[in-house]
């Protein structure tokens, strides 16, 4: 069981830490997957159409776009293009991708705590601040 494995005076919190962030995930890709084209936005659709373009270039980066205001090396692109092409759907593509990305970041604070040594609890609390859905999406168009 998993409170057997953490060995912390806390290991109720942590376990609950860890079902909220695992919970923050799932609800983020779902909304990105599933309800991202009833709450577009202008950037959004201007990212998706990247997407599309770039795969009817049979590119990475499309040539008829000017990046302004980011690198294009670090722009979901590099993974969202092959996946837009293997799915054929956009949507789809971009949750993945969103999905990899969430996940590596996760993973990347999660060395960064462990390397200053922090808690697993104060580790976690960090991963759910990062993965807060509030920052993500915009809550008051999907209650609304």
């Amino acid at each position: 069981m998993i409170l057997s494995k953490i060995k912390t005076k806390h290991a109720w919190l942590n376990v609950l830490l860890m079902a909220c962030a695992f919970c923050q995930i799932v609800l983020t890709t779902y909304f990105t997957i599933f309800e991202g084209k009833i709450h577009m936005g202008i950037d959004s659709s201007w990212e998706y159409l990247k997407v599309m373009v770039a795969a009817k270039e049979g590119v990475i980066f499309p040539s008829a776009f000017v990046n302004t205001t980011t690198h294009p090396e670090f722009e979901r692109l590099i993974l969202a293009v092959p996946l837009y092409k293997l799915t054929g759907n956009v949507f789809l593509a971009y949750g993945l991708t969103n999905l990899v990305i969430n996940l590596l970041t996760v993973f990347l604070i999660l060395k960064v705590c462990k390397n200053y040594k922090f808690s697993a609890t104060t580790s976690l609390i960090i991963v759910n601040l990062f993965e807060c859905p509030f920052w993500q999406v915009d809550i008051a168009s999907i209650t609304s």
